[in-house]
């Protein structure tokens, strides 16, 4: 059966949030789900003296857990465990424990094509969410012949019928705002504007809070923007509002909900008509300051359809507006435009510690 998922994870929505704001000795230092209620009293009130044998033996039945012996999981466990630092159990949820999100799931298909020649949809990883499941799912539906790689260039160009978002005249007046908000409450500094080309990009940045979005839009010339198309996380754009905001401003939304691959079949549209992208690699905004791991789909694009990635640097959002914050406080931003780079005769990997290296790089030279 498919697996229950939530709007959201817990963590991040209220856990996160709260840890944010509370003093060191009542901050949640960890969660644990469990597959039953706990022990309850008559009237329905929680027998809180026997929680810790519930959460104990929770315990004890992952130690003692049989790990398959097969070849398939045993190389997934190695992948997981390295791409996520966490320890992977046969039981591991690929989200609720592992953590990961729509791009993760990219790089997870991504690679189970290529290592064990076959095409995995979406739908079987919904159908399949713990690391047992799919290692058995590999096991029984893998290639017999041997594939050295995804065929990418051909997923990507692939027609597709999607009919993408535009640059409505919504996206025009929310260009005339952000121009009134970072005049009258920030103070913008935007640096090496002149790198920008009309040509199709990838542009790929650090993300620091929810005024990023803006601050592009405020920092690149409309001839630039019109043609510039974001890649967005469709968990933020439900109300009615905010899907027609997406609609007319050059949005596309990412679900893992949805069909992964044709998520990215319409990045490659939008390149293909000589459009560029944006995308923030992180998957997430930062809850520390500090740049996280970059997802590689962004490189499979620029490698497979041949197109220039273009780095920027972000400094000063954070500072003004984190996670915690319900409201921006005034300051200065600084936004940095980095040389292109060309991925040819560079692999995914290369692609995107490239563009990484140059953002941390400059995240180091601390701006004045």
């Amino acid at each position: 059966p498919k697996s229950r998922r939530p709007k959201s994870h817990p963590k991040w929505e209220v856990i996160d949030k709260y840890n944010k704001q509370a003093p060191d000795y009542r901050k949640v230092l960890d969660t644990i789900i469990v597959p039953n209620e706990f022990p309850k009293t008559k009237i329905g009130k929680i027998r809180r003296f026997m929680v810790p044998a519930v959460l104990e033996n929770i315990g004890k039945e992952e130690v003692v857990t049989e790990e398959p012996s097969t070849e398939e999981y045993t190389i997934i466990k190695e992948y997981l465990s390295t791409s996520k630092g966490r320890t992977v159990v046969p039981q591991a949820h690929l989200e609720l424990d592992l953590g990961m999100d729509s791009l993760d799931m990219i790089e997870f298909i991504s690679f189970l094509g290529s290592r064990f020649g076959m095409v995995v949809q979406n739908e079987t990883i919904l159908e399949n969410s713990t690391v047992e499941s799919i290692a058995a799912y590999v096991e029984k539906h893998r290639g017999e012949d041997k594939i050295e790689d995804v065929n990418w260039k051909e997923i990507l160009n692939k027609e597709t019928e999607i009919k993408l978002p535009y640059y409505g005249i919504f996206a025009r007046i929310g260009k005339l705002l952000n121009y009134l908000l970072f005049w009258t409450y920030f103070r913008i500094e935007i640096q090496e504007r002149e790198y920008l080309e009309k040509k199709p990009t990838i542009y790929v940045g650090n993300h620091q809070s929810f005024l990023d979005v803006a601050l592009i839009a405020r920092a690149f010339p409309t001839s630039i923007l019109k043609n510039c198309f974001f890649m967005a996380k469709g968990i933020h754009f439900k109300s009615f509002f905010m899907k027609f905001f997406a609609k007319q401003g050059n949005v596309v939304l990412l679900d893992i909900n949805e069909n992964i691959t044709e998520v990215l079949q319409t990045m490659a549209k939008v390149l293909r008509e000589g459009k560029s992208i944006l995308i923030f690699p992180e998957g997430v905004r930062t809850r520390d300051g500090k740049l996280n791991s970059f997802k590689k789909s962004f490189a499979i694009l620029a490698k497979e359809l041949d197109v220039d990635v273009q780095a920027f640097v972000i400094q000063g959002a954070y500072e003004l507006f984190p996670t915690s914050a319900r409201m921006p406080k005034m300051g200065k931003v600084h936004l940095e435009i980095l040389p292109r780079f060309s991925p040819k005769d560079m692999t995914y990997e290369e692609i995107t510690q490239e563009a990484r290296n140059q953002i941390e790089k400059r995240l180091n030279q601390k701006h004045d």
